[in-house]
C-alpha cells in the first residue's frame, strides 16, 4: 500500500509530539519537584505535599497520552494504517 500524501510527515509530527510530551514536559519539568517531595526525609507541610502529588499526577497525565501519540505516528510513518 503506497503512502498517501502527507502521511509520513503527519506520522513524524505525531511521534515528535509524543516524545516532546514524555521527555520535555513529564521527565524534565515535573520530575524534579516530584522527586524532591517524595524523597524528602523530614516532615512536610500540607502545601508541599499537595504540590508533590500534583507534580506526580501531571507526570502521569502527560505520559499516558504521549505513548499512543508516538506509536500512532510510527504506524502512520511506516504505512501500517
Amino acid at each position: 500500500m503506497p503512502l498517501r500524501e502527507g502521511q509520513f510527515l503527519w506520522g513524524l509530527l505525531l511521534m515528535t509530539l509524543g516524545l516532546f510530551e514524555k521527555v520535555v514536559l513529564a521527565d524534565t519539568m515535573l520530575s524534579g519537584s516530584a522527586d524532591r517531595i517524595f524523597t524528602y526525609a523530614g516532615p512536610l507541610i500540607a502545601l508541599d505535599s499537595w504540590m508533590g502529588v500534583m507534580a506526580f499526577a501531571g507526570q502521569i497525565f502527560l505520559i499516558l497520552p504521549a505513548i499512543p501519540h508516538a506509536l500512532s505516528g510510527l504506524r502512520c510513518a511506516l504505512v501500517f494504517i
